[in-house]
């Protein structure tokens, strides 16, 4: 969930501050980036490591508005997202929008290479898997594990894209939007994710509508 998500970004900051080289601080850097890029697109992990920098356009909402004021500006959450062209997809390419938290893991990113000579050209993530960084993240963390009842569930890189979607779908975004962004099927998203919303983002919903009135 949202909460544990955000702890698990603080045990990462945590983390790359100790790091004792300048390698093991741009590898948690990086292994960093890549976890908020996950949250910001629901990309699975075949996807996002088969990826380009070409597979990428960064977009600034307020430059498709004309004669700006002040009012109609963006705020940078709103303004800014990714366009991201998936070629390598077991469900066929596709065209994914992320959130703006996603453009800026991808600006750091940039500068984290800048920073050490490193091309920015190619596949992006130069690394075959994040397995080995992200299950000692998690058990720093306390999160590679949690139990459900009689069983234990153990989390991993693939959790990201399902922090994504129950994410979306707290927000109040139709699984129609989220199944197409993540190129799966809404009935995949409603037996799997609608049961763990919360009762109070569903009511924050529905209370949005013109009833004034629950029953």
């Amino acid at each position: 969930n949202k909460e544990q998500y955000n702890h698990l970004l603080k045990v990462s900051r945590d983390r790359i501050k100790k790091g004792a080289t300048s390698d093991l601080r741009f590898s948690r850097q990086r292994l960093h980036q890549f976890i908020i890029f996950m949250v910001s697109c629901g990309l699975r992990v075949d996807e996002s490591i088969n990826l380009d920098w070409e597979d990428l356009t960064f977009k600034d909402r307020n430059k498709n508005i004309r004669q700006l004021t002040n009012e109609t500006q963006l705020e940078d959450d709103q303004r800014y997202y990714l366009k991201i062209n998936v070629r390598t997809s077991k469900t066929g390419q596709r065209t994914v929008i992320s959130t703006s938290s996603g453009y800026f893991a991808m600006q750091r990113l940039m500068k984290l290479y800048k920073d050490h000579g490193r091309k920015i050209t190619g596949i992006i993530w130069g690394i075959k898997s994040f397995r080995e960084g992200i299950n000692t993240l998690l058990i720093e963390a306390g999160l590679k594990t949690q139990k459900r009842g009689d069983e234990i569930v153990k989390f991993d890189s693939k959790s990201l894209r399902n922090t994504h979607i129950q994410i979306m779908l707290d927000k109040g975004i139709s699984s129609i939007r989220i199944a197409k962004n993540c190129g799966t099927s809404t009935q995949m998203i409603d037996n799997n994710y609608m049961a763990n919303s919360r009762v109070e983002d569903m009511l924050d919903v529905w209370l949005k509508t013109s009833r004034t009135k629950l029953k």
